[in-house]
């Protein structure tokens, strides 16, 4: 957050609008999107609900509103696999959104054994696979881990032999994932939010994306 503040007062007086944020660390300069007015378009992850939902940030959010779609798609792929983990980087604003992940989850009929926070800088997360093995979790689901995060956990996970039936996550596009862990990271299920906007045929696919693109 420290370093976001830095570089948002840093960025801010030379630039017209922020576009396409995506921040666990915006805690550190919402109060600045706040008050400068600068036009903001992209996600708010900071549970302040005046700033997600204030005159320059676009798109608003609707409190108290989750979907449960990629959770109840993997119930139907896999419906005899209900003893699931949540995994979460353990930052303010990630432990912020983490309820309406478990109330998504739970909607879907996944009963939630195990929940743990996972240190972004820890050298590896083999204690709390060993957690889930023993307690028999068959659905891992990793919510908001840095790309190394989760290349550290698909690998602790590798070497203990723990492979539950679902592995899924919610991690973005990064072009770091594939030269991490190459096939590895194989079978791990990431359902996508956003449009994939970077495919040259998407504009045609999703109304407004062609407007966005231009502008």
């Amino acid at each position: 957050p420290a370093q976001g503040r830095a570089e948002f007062e840093k960025i801010q007086p030379t630039v017209f609008a922020f576009v396409g944020n995506l921040s666990v660390a915006d805690s550190g300069y919402t109060d600045l999107i706040k008050s400068t007015g600068v036009p903001w378009v992209g996600a708010v992850v900071d549970p302040d609900w005046s700033v997600r939902n204030g005159p320059n940030v676009s798109p608003h959010s609707v409190p108290n509103l989750t979907s449960d779609a990629p959770y109840v798609w993997m119930r139907q792929q896999h419906p005899n696999a209900t003893k699931a983990a949540i995994l979460y980087t353990d930052v303010s604003a990630v432990a912020a959104n983490l309820p309406p992940t478990k109330a998504g989850m739970q909607k879907a009929g996944f009963d939630i054994a195990y929940t743990a926070g996972l240190n972004a800088t820890a050298p590896d997360y083999t204690p709390q696979v060993l957690s889930m093995a023993s307690q028999g979790i068959q659905v891992v689901y990793a919510f908001s881990l840095e790309v190394n995060m989760q290349a550290r956990l698909e690998r602790d996970m590798a070497q203990q032999g723990f492979h539950p039936v679902i592995e899924a996550a919610n991690l973005s596009y990064d072009t770091d994932y594939a030269q991490l862990l190459g096939q590895e990271g194989s079978g791990w299920i990431n359902p996508i939010t956003y449009a994939p906007f970077l495919q040259p045929s998407a504009a045609s696919r999703y109304p407004g994306l062609g407007d966005f693109i231009k502008w």
